[in-house]
């Protein structure tokens, strides 16, 4: 293990001062305890060691806690201890948590002890108080109880004896190691550099054992099949709550108009901190409803889900932007069209999917889904994130994103050209067919149309009976949109700031009529 390993030095340093409780946050614990156990070996004794098992080259009991088993030892001193303390006869009965805690009030100067899960019994009133009975004892005999599982929430009982660390995803250099090594195993040649960091990407944000296993799985006879190993990473992330991975190859290509906003991007991709993801937040004023203002959320799940997200930005120097518009001008578009034109994930973070019932269980799983994405990322996500209406969200979140708040207009009559062209050729349309009155329509509306068109076989002025413009359904919030973006939310659609005289199509403004005399 490195000696930059940062739980490693950190597990270590709090070994060394006698720190009898700590919890560590993991998502794969037979590897922590692994990396644990190596960080306090001597490296020059281990050498000349017959064992190259990390808990065989200690002279101290290591044990081990689950559900399923009870107190094992993971070495012969463990072993020995196991023997006299447990045995067959008390082994049963170590199953039981807080049983098992008692048994440990007895071990000898320096023992190490794996809880696995422990996150899941620290509202136990009797594993709580087994856990701080053995605080004083193992501050005198250096030994260490390390509780292993996923978003801790410690009671507050134990909030000041207990030190939480953070076990990092694999780093890239660490994955690379684990592809070769997999590669070793089965015995095919190692790929070519461009194809070794094609895979090293396909597993960035995975733990090491679901790392080595989704690349085993991914081999094949003429070697490693990325392509393959990036579809199971896919999988994987859509399983990590609140997470998905956009599967649309759509590019810029792909959506009429907004050239302001497509040329800024493409510059950001290209940036000396060009991103590795985008993370694309849809709707967010709805994600975080009840954040902020009157009706704000009393359970303090969105206030706290709200606090991870600023904190994270703030921490990563993760930056964005707001795209900020009626329904249907394509901002959902921009967002998905960004990752695909850079050839890198565009991940959607549903917010709301992270809320739960149970307590604390949403802030955990919002920190587990920043997580990924900054493994994914290597810290450098750009997020992207749409709006109907952003006056309900803070400020300080504003702030975060940036790359600046876009107003994001009706689409002109050279873009709406733009738009029916595209659509054109993807409903295979004749060029020259006769278009309807499409004043203040949406790129949305226009696909809409030319779909109906498509589908229904009858002519493009026959389906447009069928639309209601959002110009005109939502007229209303239209005006309000526009005021709040004037001369202060950049505009998508032409350089400069939006101004509300200048770049709307005139849908609000009254008719100059001349009578004849």
């Amino acid at each position: 293990m490195s000696e930059q390993y940062p739980l490693a030095i950190d597990f270590r340093t709090a070994r060394n001062v006698s720190v009898p409780l700590i919890a560590v946050n993991s998502l794969d614990p037979a590897a922590t305890m692994r990396a644990l156990a190596w960080s306090l070996v001597n490296v020059a004794s281990a050498s000349q060691a017959d064992t190259d098992n990390e808990f065989g080259l200690h002279a101290f009991p290591i044990l081990k806690w689950d559900i399923g088993h009870g107190l094992i030892p993971l070495n012969e001193e463990g072993k020995n201890w196991h023997t006299q303390n447990v045995g067959p006869s008390k082994q049963n009965t170590t199953i039981n948590p807080a049983e098992a805690l008692r048994v440990l009030e007895k071990v000898p100067q320096r023992t190490l002890t794996f809880i696995l899960n422990g996150h899941r019994y620290l509202s136990n009133d009797f594993f709580i108080q087994g856990l701080w009975n053995c605080r004083d004892l193992y501050k005198t005999n250096g030994s260490t109880i390390v509780l292993l599982g996923i978003g801790f929430k410690l009671p507050p009982e134990l909030a000041n004896d207990v030190v939480l660390l953070n076990e990092p995803l694999p780093t890239a250099t660490q994955l690379e190691s684990i592809v070769k090594e997999q590669l070793s195993a089965a015995s095919l040649p190692l790929p070519d550099p461009a194809t070794l960091a094609k895979a090293v990407d396909a597993t960035l944000g995975l733990g090491a054992f679901t790392a080595e296993q989704e690349v085993a799985r991914s081999m094949q006879a003429s070697g490693l099949n990325v392509d393959k190993l990036w579809e199971r990473k896919r999988q994987i992330i859509d399983a990590t709550p609140g997470l998905s991975v956009w599967r649309g190859g759509s590019s810029y290509a792909q959506i009429g108009g907004v050239a302001t906003i497509k040329h800024f991007l493409k510059q950001v991709l290209v940036s000396k901190r060009a991103p590795r993801c985008i993370v694309w937040l849809d709707e967010i004023e709805k994600s975080l409803s009840g954040s902020t203002g009157q009706a704000s959320d009393t359970s303090g799940v969105s206030q706290a889900l709200l606090g991870i997200l600023l904190s994270y930005m703030q921490d990563h120097q993760a930056s964005g932007l707001l795209l900020v518009g009626p329904n249907g001008t394509s901002k959902s578009a921009i967002a998905k069209a960004t990752g695909a034109e850079a050839n890198i994930p565009t991940i959607a973070l549903d917010i709301s999917g992270l809320k739960s019932s149970l307590v604390g269980s949403s802030e955990q799983q919002m920190r587990q889904a920043l997580n990924v994405i900054s493994a994914i990322s290597q810290d450098k996500a750009c997020f992207i994130a749409t709006s109907n209406n952003i006056s309900q969200l803070p400020p300080e979140l504003i702030r975060r994103f940036g790359y600046g708040t876009w107003y994001v207009d009706l689409p002109s009559q050279d873009e709406r050209e733009a738009i029916w062209n595209i659509y054109f050729a993807k409903f295979g349309l004749a060029a020259d067919t006769d278009r309807p009155n499409d004043h203040n329509w949406t790129g949305a509306e226009i696909e809409r149309c030319a779909r109906l068109s498509w589908e229904l076989s009858m002519p493009l002025s026959e389906a447009a009976k069928y639309i209601v413009p959002t110009a005109i359904s939502a007229k209303e919030s239209i005006k309000a949109l526009e005021a709040q973006a004037h001369q202060t939310y950049l505009s998508a659609n032409r350089e400069g700031v939006f101004d509300q005289n200048r770049d709307t199509p005139h849908h609000t403004r009254p008719r100059t009529i001349t009578l004849a005399q």
